[in-house]
């Protein structure tokens, strides 16, 4: 198996070392009826770093074999296997199970989702729990395809729609899918708020890049004390002031041009942030603002807050570390869209 390697190896050697030198100590000392100081000292030193080494065995053991699961930003060893094991690209590149062709089958109505790694299922192990794969088995009559990379922007989404109609990809129904932060490209304080939490990686030193367990404390107390991380999305709330949203709505409408003109429909499904409780949900204006946007473009719009309200902050991310929708919130998600197209 790849996770045993030579630090692991030595893991569980060091355990056996100590008891070997405790098992010699003890037999050459057995007919000794009074054990001196520095052998008492020695002995209880040896037996604490027994105990010590078996603990931290057994928790690499446990980190590096049975947890399984993501964070936001694919900062921890074990986001990054996970990353490994479950996105598996497809003929073009998608994280599918099915592979994509560029004309629409005989007889097919043909929905493309665009978005980032909302739509691309992060965290969600199995594609078909996803909101794209459940309304492709819910509706055979689609071809659903999901086009959605972890991180990108509205800007980046327009670039890879345009490429998609360079390699002559037939487009039918465009469906839009819009995280809040798909703004912050626009932000001059994003980068460095990014590298700031993507430089984590640096403060590991040899144990915290090589031990399972070591990189998952350093990675909690690192999202622990890092404001941007638990509530990463916060930031943003300011890119959607006057300058930087008109900004934004030059790009997005130059997103809905483009798939009036190659599409035969073009819809929009907003997600809202879903780790806080409605509450204490900063973002309820900026809803009303894209509200508002694309019905000024008479763009068919759904929002899913109202959806969402009664869970948010209540067990519908993946999990304490990973913000994105977890495999509930993906039915949900899934069952609205669903409604929603068949009405419209």
């Amino acid at each position: 198996m790849e996770e045993i390697d030579f630090f692991y190896v030595m893991a569980f050697v060091l355990p056996c070392i100590w008891v070997g030198m405790l098992a010699w100590i003890f037999k050459s000392t057995r007919s000794v009826s009074k054990k001196s100081t520095l052998f008492i000292i020695g002995w209880n030193v040896l037996f604490t770093l027994l105990l010590i080494s078996i603990s931290f065995f057994i928790g690499e053991t446990y980190y590096r074999f049975f947890v399984d699961r993501t964070d936001s930003f694919g900062l921890s060893k074990i986001s990054q296997r996970w990353l490994k094991r479950y996105y598996q690209p497809n003929n073009m590149t998608a994280r599918d199970n099915i592979d994509y062709q560029l004309a629409i089958a005989p007889g097919k109505r043909r929905l493309t989702l665009i978005g980032d790694s909302f739509t691309a299922g992060h965290g969600i192990k199995n594609e078909d729990d996803r909101f794209g794969n459940i309304l492709r088995n819910t509706y055979p009559e689609l071809e659903v395809h999901i086009i959605a990379v972890n991180g990108i922007n509205s800007q980046t989404e327009l670039e890879i729609l345009r490429k998609l109609d360079r390699d002559q990809y037939e487009f039918d129904i465009i469906l839009l899918s819009y995280c809040l932060n798909d703004i912050d490209y626009l932000m001059p304080e994003t980068q460095g708020i990014y590298n700031r939490i993507y430089d984590f990686e640096k403060t590991l030193g040899y144990f915290g890049t090589q031990s399972y367990l070591i990189n998952t404390l350093k990675f909690k107390w690192f999202a622990i004390q890092d404001p941007d991380f638990l509530r990463y999305s916060s930031f943003v709330k300011k890119a959607y002031q006057e300058e930087l949203w008109e900004t934004q709505k030059k790009v997005l409408n130059r997103i809905r041009r483009f798939s009036e003109e190659k599409g035969r429909v073009f819809a929009v499904v907003t997600f809202p942030f879903l780790q806080v409780k409605m509450e204490n949900y900063e973002f309820v204006d900026v809803h009303q603002k894209l509200n508002e946007f694309w019905k000024s473009e008479n763009v068919l719009h759904l929002d899913l807050l109202e959806t969402y309200e009664p869970y948010m902050g209540l067990g519908i991310t993946v999990n304490k570390f990973d913000a994105h929708p977890n495999e509930f919130a993906n039915k949900l998600a899934a069952g609205k869209i669903g409604a929603f197209l068949k009405t419209n």
